[in-house]
């Protein structure tokens, strides 16, 4: 062995790493900052959907920005990959000088993806041998209170199958907050969304942090009569805020289901408004190709319990979670959560 090995690596909260490892492999070409690209490898397969039938389909997503995402037929994407990459190559080397060199003699390993704002071009798993410290390395533990799916640590870092599969477990539950999860839609409640609006404004003012946490920030506007949206760098100081009782919010956070801790009073009141979905184009491409297996809906379930998770942040901490949308709340009774 190598002396100079790393004997060891703790990769804590491993779930919120999924996406980001993927990430770091993936060439996503945005339509609004890589026009010519996304053009050009518009162009050189079009052709290649006519041929499968799929032409208007192609069509509506690239000319009419239409929801969803196809898969270039992998003959064609064989056949083209070499040229795609010396494109890259050549003229967006500076782009995409990070993802490019872990990529660019495996492309024929590669999922290419359209959708209407990008395409992406990801590996089927994430080339972590390239990583020699990582790959190498002897001991590697992975540490997440919400792993609904074992077989994502295998697939995205490469972990032995058998040690997944014999996972070290507190022996009960003695370090977890109390949730009281109310959901008005399921309750004799009339105007449920405005009760919601107007009990969010009530604990901010009299009881304590008050957050909403939404998928999109379009969701966050219709709560800006009585919450400030925040994003980006200014998450962190409404958090310092809600963690310093300077401001109670309400606050409302697009697209942070983890990440963010809200001990005590920094968050008495948890709204979630609307079912979390997927955000990245290979996400969506996932969800479509699997819609209604089982491993789609154990993924939306580890991240609304991620969410959850957010204001109570160990044993003698507690919060009242609010769930709204019919999405949302109809979750629990999908195949292999019922």
């Amino acid at each position: 062995m190598n002396r100079f090995a790393l004997g060891g690596i703790i990769c804590d909260d491993a779930h919120a790493a999924l996406g980001v490892v993927r990430s770091a492999f993936t060439i996503s070409v945005s339509r609004r900052e890589h026009r010519d690209l996304y053009d050009d490898l518009v162009g050189r397969f079009r052709g290649d959907f006519e041929s499968i039938g799929r032409l208007g389909t192609f069509d509506d997503i690239v000319e009419r920005q239409d929801f969803g995402v196809l898969e270039i037929p992998y003959a064609a994407w064989l056949a083209k990959a070499n040229a795609v990459r010396e494109v890259i190559a050549r003229d967006f080397a500076d782009v995409f000088k990070f993802q490019l060199p872990l990529l660019r003699d495996h492309f024929h390993l590669c999922h290419a993806l359209f959708a209407a704002r990008e395409i992406a071009i990801t590996p089927f798993q994430p080339l972590i041998h390239l990583f020699p410290s990582f790959h190498e390395c002897r001991r590697r533990v992975f540490m997440s209170a919400t792993i609904a799916d074992d077989s994502s640590i295998v697939r995205t870092f490469d972990a032995n199958p058998e040690s997944v599969g014999k996972p070290i477990v507190p022996p009960s539950l003695a370090g977890v907050g109390e949730r009281m999860i109310l959901s008005p839609s399921l309750m004799e409640i009339e105007e449920g969304a405005a009760a919601a609006r107007h009990l969010a404004k009530c604990v901010a003012d009299k009881i304590g942090g008050s957050v909403i946490l939404v998928q999109f920030e379009a969701q966050g506007e219709r709560w800006k009569d009585v919450a400030t949206l925040r994003m980006g760098d200014e998450v962190a100081q409404a958090v310092k805020e809600l963690r310093n009782h300077t401001s109670n919010g309400p606050f409302v956070f697009p697209s942070r289901y983890d990440g963010i801790d809200l001990p005590g009073d920094a968050c008495r009141l948890l709204i979630l408004d609307g079912l979390p979905s997927a955000t990245s184009v290979y996400e969506l491409f996932r969800a479509e190709i699997l819609r209604g297996n089982s491993s789609i809906n154990v993924g939306l379930a580890q991240r609304i319990e991620q969410a959850l998770g957010r204001g109570t942040r160990g044993s003698g901490d507690y919060c009242v979670v609010l769930l709204l949308g019919g999405d949302l709340v109809g979750l629990p009774v999908r195949p292999a959560l019922a």
